[in-house]
């Protein structure tokens, strides 16, 4: 009873002592000295085993932070980015809407001064029915779709203004 375990009778043999050198005399059953040395490796793996855990949480705990940082950072770059951009792509689209006007008041410019020189002079000359230099304007057009380099088509473009001057002068 009292605070003996009941299911457990490990005893401990009291022996008198045989030489001085032997200590204190008392000998443990080897099934209980088996016990206690399991009970300490228990004890200390079990709190190996918590504090390794614990370093494992710690750890997971502190990438976790680490990520949710890097991710508020790239959110952040990515917002001054969008509004960088959103202040370039406006700039861009006023830039173009200036130049279309431009381009718009160039037109209707250019349009009055032809009406204006066709009152003065009479009609516009006409050289030919439309198709000179129809096959070298054909081979330049395919030299342009076809090289990246144009310069690679200027004995082309050469070839075209000889033909035009030649139709304008006849």
């Amino acid at each position: 009873m009292g605070n003996r375990p009941s299911a457990s009778k490990k005893t401990a043999v009291v022996q008198a002592p045989q030489t001085e050198a032997s200590g204190s005399g008392i000998v443990l059953s080897e099934e209980l000295q088996t016990e206690i040395v399991q009970d300490f490796q228990n004890k200390v793996l079990k709190e190996e085993w918590e504090k390794r855990q614990k370093s494992i949480l710690v750890a997971s705990n502190q990438r976790i932070a680490m990520d949710e940082k890097r991710r508020e950072d790239l959110e952040n770059k990515l917002e001054a980015w969008r509004k960088g951009d959103d202040n370039i792509q406006k700039n861009l689209d006023e830039q173009i809407d200036g130049l279309k006007a431009r381009f718009a008041d160039a037109e209707v410019e250019i349009i009055f001064d032809v009406s204006k020189m066709e009152k003065k002079i009479g009609s516009a000359p006409e050289f030919g029915d439309g198709s000179a230099c129809l096959d070298l304007r054909a081979i330049l057009t395919d030299c342009y779709n076809k090289e990246k380099d144009i310069r690679l088509c200027d004995i082309h473009v050469q070839a075209v203004e000889a033909c035009t001057k030649r139709v304008i002068s006849s």
